[in-house]
């Protein structure tokens, strides 16, 4: 028997939330695919405990150095701060009620 235990990657759920959800989001634009909108939903769920106690609109100007710095370190160019500010704020807020 394998005693071996499986820690589960607490990103996992709320990056399978986000897939199944995106398409929904009113931000949305058919034409581009949950991988460039990935960047923006990691930011602002990672934004809320690190920017723990401070609004969305407080810690936007960190949020937006975040994804910068998260594009940085994928391939192809990303969408820009203007068109994921909203899919970050909707991240950050569902993060804020789980």
């Amino acid at each position: 028997m394998d005693n071996q235990t499986t820690i589960a990657n607490p990103n996992d759920s709320y990056d399978a939330y986000w897939q199944e959800n995106y398409g929904s989001r009113p931000y949305f634009e058919k034409e581009v695919p949950y991988l460039d909108y990935q960047p923006a939903y990691q930011t602002g769920h990672e934004g809320y405990d690190r920017y723990h106690g401070k609004s969305f609109d407080e810690a936007e100007a960190e949020l937006k150095l975040d994804y910068e710095a998260v594009l940085a370190q994928k391939t192809g160019t990303g969408l820009s701060w203007i068109k994921v500010i909203d899919a970050v704020r909707d991240a950050w807020d569902k993060a804020g009620t789980t």
